[in-house]
């Protein structure tokens, strides 16, 4: 909760229940000079960063906003896409210690430590600690490094078993991983459903908060 956009709509929405009470008493002391002085500022301080913050929902609105737009925030503002990975960050569990829970934020984030982030602006050598012949930036580490690809590819192939095993109690016949020649070569998709004539391919993604989601479902398609 932030004071300066909580206060003013409190105190305003507060003064205007003492004007419209039923009480004769809280009714006259509405119209004091004293109280209608009190109304104006504090509908004079509603306006903020270009918004009119009137409410508790214009404040989480204005808010949450922001924290989008923001570096460190920015990978929030897929959640609403997909409640369901995201719902550990907020309802917690406790079946992870402070630090671990900490660790896991940092990188469903993608904001794991590195050369490239630690030693900007200095002279010395980025080159990445595990041996590898570039510099330690967060793509490498995430993507390309061989200390830390395998735990990419590893959550991939539980997430593919993961929904194969779903489907299948759901009675969808499951091909997983089937080999496809077509002119563009060889094409291996995750997962392939039929049922009823209908044909489903899955391809499972892993990528940090900061993609968008639709897009890369897009692209993904078209690759396909």
């Amino acid at each position: 909760m932030c004071l300066r956009t909580s206060i003013p709509y409190m105190k305003t929405n507060r003064v205007k229940r003492l004007l419209y009470s039923d009480h004769y008493q809280c009714t006259a002391c509405g119209t004091k000079d004293f109280i209608r002085k009190a109304l104006r500022q504090a509908e004079d301080l509603t306006p903020f960063g270009g918004d009119v913050i009137g409410s508790v929902a214009a404040a989480r609105k204005y808010w949450t906003r922001n924290l989008h737009s923001s570096f460190d925030g920015r990978p929030l503002s897929q959640c609403p896409t997909a409640p369901g990975p995201m719902a550990w960050i907020g309802e917690g569990t406790t079946f992870l210690k402070g630090r671990e829970f900490i660790d896991l934020a940092k990188f469903h984030i993608a904001t794991i430590s590195n050369l490239i982030h630690f030693q900007r602006g200095q002279n010395t050598s980025k080159r990445s600690r595990a041996g590898c012949d570039t510099d330690e930036c967060l793509g490498h580490t995430l993507q390309r490094c061989h200390r830390t690809h395998h735990q990419i590819i590893q959550r991939h192939h539980i997430i593919v078993r993961y929904l194969a095993r779903t489907l299948r109690k759901k009675e969808w016949p499951v091909r997983e991983e089937p080999h496809y020649q077509t002119s563009q070569g060889t094409k291996i998709p995750d997962l392939v459903l039929s049922r009823d004539g209908q044909w489903v391919i899955l391809d499972v993604q892993v990528v940090s908060t900061l993609a968008n989601l639709s897009e890369d479902t897009r692209l993904s398609e078209r690759n396909i």
